[in-house]
Order: C-alpha cells, then structure tokens, then sequence
C-alpha cells in the first residue's frame, strides 16, 4: 500500500463511521436502505473538539452506511464506495457519482476490491454473482460459477503476491448444515473450490480475511454469527487447513475485523446491540495468546482496526458510536481521534 493511498484510506475510513454515529433519522435514505438509530451521548470528554488529535472531514457519498470503500491501484484519486448502491468518485472523494456500470448488474453491493494490476472485484446481494472489470470499471464479467449460492458476499480478499488467488467470504446461515463460509480461486475467479472451513462454527458469516504479506500461505479469519456469537480461524497452508484460534476471545460477541501486522494480529469487534462489547485484541501470530488492548475505550464496538504500512506502532481503530481512536505505541495507550 503506498503511503498516498494510505492517506486517503485513513480519510475515508470516516466516511463509513460518521454516517453510522450520528445518524438519527428514522426514513429510508437515497439507497432504499433504514437509517440506524444510535443515541450518542456527545458530552463526552472523548467527543469534545478540543481533545481531538486530528481535523476529519466526511466527504460523503452521503446516505445509509458505507461498507466498503477501495483506492485504485493505478490512479489514486479514483475511489469506489459501497452503500448499497456503488458509487465512484474521480477526485479524491470531492464529488460522487453512482458507478453506472456496476449498478446496472446490482444495485446491492457490499464490497469492492481492487488489485494492484487493475482488476476490480464486487459482490453483494445473494441473489447476484461476483463481478469482475479488468477495464476500471467501464465493463463487468459475471463469475457465474461461483461456488456457493444463497449467500450474500461479505468479504473479497486478494493474494497481494499474486493477484490469481482471491478468498471470498459469504454470510452466515442459521440454518447451515455444512461449511461454504469461504470460496477460493488460483486463476482469477476461472474456477473455484469451497474451503473445508470446519474449526468455524458452522453457522458463521465471514467478516474478514486477512492474508499476511510476509507469507501469505498465512491466513487468519473473523466472523460473526449474527445478532451474537463470533468466532476466528488460521490457516498456515492457504486454507487447506483450520484451526480454531478464538481461545480467551470473547466468543458470545461478533468479531468484525481481523488485521495482520509484522508478527502481530490484530481483531475488533462489538456491537452496539444488547451491549455487546468487545473492542481491539492483539496477538502474535502462530500462538494466538489473545490480550485486550482496548480497555479504556468508553465504547469498546470496534468495526474497523488499520495498521500504519509505514510504522507497526500506529494504529487506528473505528468504532461504533464513538468515532475514532489512534495508538502511536502498538496499543499500550489510545488518544481520541
């Protein structure tokens, strides 16, 4: 990840936060979508400007919540944003437009992922396929031979040694009797194969694939079983094999995000829902001693943890309905956004 793109990933990593925090409004928004209901109590100390260590601003799209927002590879100004509708932007988020070409297949994407030779992947809804553009977006193919039906795509990982190899995670199924939680390609999405996830609990949806760098045969995994519950998987093999990592986590709650960093995993969780808090957990890698890091947060409901590419000490976690926390020591201690 090159440092501009990590700038502008940081920035937008507001986008999707602010329009979950502040949100009051009980009417659909401009993407069909139930605006959520979040009652902050902004007279914290941690919300107030003068504590603030950085100046943010949302620069949209505005309307519902941001899933996923990715940087082209080729041109950093070019950003992709899914809220529901997809939308593109060609200037650095200044203004948007709905990407024309890509809701003319779905209007109900989730994520958007983009590789460092071009290629663009999305998927959403469960009645759709993946889609693949290996022009910028101006055309999509349709993966119509993707594995796994019925289940709406959560996550679309890329091998960052090679860009043949992706993992893609679906929602969970209360009601599932066998594992198709992750899908795997060695040949760009021209056939796949369902990894044998059986150390996750069967009924779990995927949130988060996080294949390391440094070896990338590594993978570690999140997921969440819905309103409760949460689990997390590693495979030293590039799924052939699972082993259940969750140990000391706690499991009652869902876990949304799972990051790899040196030697080091980082995983967030909560919801706001029943209370249910969990906040950042790091470990190093192989031994998945967990230890929570988060324990001075007011609101532990972490959505999102990113890792400075740059220096292992900085680190930034995106909560739920109390915006944004930074570690410049790995974790030791945390200042408001």
């Amino acid at each position: 990840m090159s440092q501009k793109t990590y700038q502008i990933i940081l920035i937008i990593i507001m986008i999707v936060y602010s329009q979950m925090c502040f949100s009051s409004q009980t009417e659909l928004d401009l993407n069909g979508c139930s605006l959520r209901q979040l009652h902050v109590d902004k007279t914290k100390s941690q919300l107030s400007a003068d504590n603030l260590r950085n100046t943010w601003q949302g620069v949209g799209p505005w309307g519902g919540d941001v899933t996923s927002v990715a940087v082209d590879h080729q041109d950093p100004t070019i950003l992709y944003a899914a809220v529901g509708n997809p939308y593109i932007s060609t200037d650095s988020g200044a203004t948007w437009q709905i990407w024309e070409s890509l809701a003319a297949y779905s209007e109900v994407i989730y994520v958007i992922t983009c590789t460092s030779d071009g290629i663009i992947y999305a998927g959403g809804d469960f009645n759709d396929d993946i889609l693949k553009s290996t022009d910028g977006g101006t055309s999509w193919t349709q993966l119509s031979n993707f594995p796994i039906s019925l289940r709406e795509i959560r996550v679309i990982s890329v091998d960052p040694a090679d860009s043949d190899i992706i993992y893609v995670g679906v929602a969970g199924n209360s009601a599932a009797t066998d594992w198709q939680q992750i899908a795997k390609t060695t040949n760009g999405g021209t056939s796949w194969t369902i990894l044998d996830t059986n150390a996750l609990g069967i009924t779990m949806g995927v949130t988060d694939i996080a294949i390391d760098p440094g070896n990338t045969q590594n993978l570690v995994v999140s997921a969440e079983g819905g309103i409760s519950g949460g689990d997390a998987v590693y495979s030293f093999d590039g799924g052939t094999s699972w082993f259940n990592i969750a140990g000391t986590l706690p499991t009652m709650y869902p876990f949304n995000d799972i990051e790899i960093s040196g030697t080091d995993v980082y995983l967030g969780g909560g919801q706001l829902f029943g209370g249910q808090h969990v906040g950042v957990y790091k470990s190093q890698m192989g031994t998945f001693n967990w230890q929570n890091i988060s324990t001075s947060f007011p609101l532990p409901v972490v959505n999102e943890v990113i890792v400075s590419p740059d220096n292992d000490q900085l680190i930034f976690a995106a909560t739920e309905g109390d915006g944004i926390y930074i570690s410049t020591d790995g974790g030791t201690t945390w200042e408001f956004g």
